[in-house]
């Protein structure tokens, strides 16, 4: 049976869940479902099931451990190509063997969904000094992004406790889904692909030229390093960089 999902976390547990109600060994593919019906064998859509979910994940967490669990989910938002068969191989296993996050990667093949984990938690941790907010027309702080890897579920946390009376946005533009908080409360939301340059505030502009400004006026040419600046701030993220708008490269 090959199963298909909404592309969540939450879709993805919901599948491991009818799976082993079906049987698992009857599991031949599981895919998030990007373009209707699958055109080849037998299918079945599992909608979003946030009790089976949490069942799921809870009964992971008991047997494997949080350290697992973890590695799970980071590994779930690298937006790797079919990465479905592995992550459920890698449920299966911990749901069949008790034991501890270090006995738990004994396996090599464990290590390729570890590699995944650590490819979004670094992203996570490179793009929260990156985030730059500016301020639209109703006074909430938007910062679009571009990350690889599906971070933005992971910079809630972060950002709530530094702002945390502060109604703010940041968006994926490239997945069409954000984080917005209310002042109270952060949510996942999908944003509209015409939505994607929302009205910036009155005094936004002002804003932008004076950290611009700024950050070319503490430059120290003598101390220019350009391979040395790509290390923390990699040009794929210049677009969404206020202080990275109109600076001359000597590289270029």
């Amino acid at each position: 049976m090959n199963y298909q999902y909404d592309g969540s976390f939450e879709g993805f547990l919901s599948v491991i869940f009818q799976i082993y109600h079906d049987g698992a060994g009857q599991a031949e593919d599981i895919e998030e479902v990007r373009m209707g019906e699958g055109l080849f064998g037998n299918y079945c859509f599992v909608p979003s099931d946030w009790g089976a979910a949490e069942r799921v994940l809870k009964g992971f967490m008991d047997r494997a451990g949080s350290r697992a669990s973890a590695i799970l989910y980071h590994a779930f938002l690298s937006d790797e190509a079919k990465k479905e068969r592995l992550l459920f191989r890698y449920m299966r296993y911990g749901f069949q063997r008790k034991t501890n996050s270090s006995g738990f990667m004994r396996e090599s093949w464990m290590w390729t969904v570890a590699g995944w984990a650590r490819k979004t938690e670094r992203e996570r941790h490179r793009m929260l000094g990156l985030i730059r907010f500016s301020e639209l027309e109703d006074g909430t702080l938007y910062a679009p992004i571009r990350p690889d890897t599906c971070i933005i579920p992971l910079t809630a946390g972060h950002f709530k406790k530094r702002m945390p009376v502060q109604k703010w946005m940041i968006h994926d533009v490239g997945r069409h889904i954000a984080v917005y908080y209310d002042g109270k409360t952060a949510e996942l939301v999908h944003i509209q692909e015409s939505a994607a340059n929302p009205p910036l505030g009155g005094d936004e502009q002002t804003v932008r030229r004076w950290w611009t400004a700024y950050y070319k006026s503490t430059a120290i040419k003598e101390r220019f390093n350009p391979q040395l600046r790509r290390s923390f701030m990699p040009e794929k993220y210049w677009s969404f960089l206020t202080e990275m708008q109109d600076v001359n490269d000597p590289e270029k």
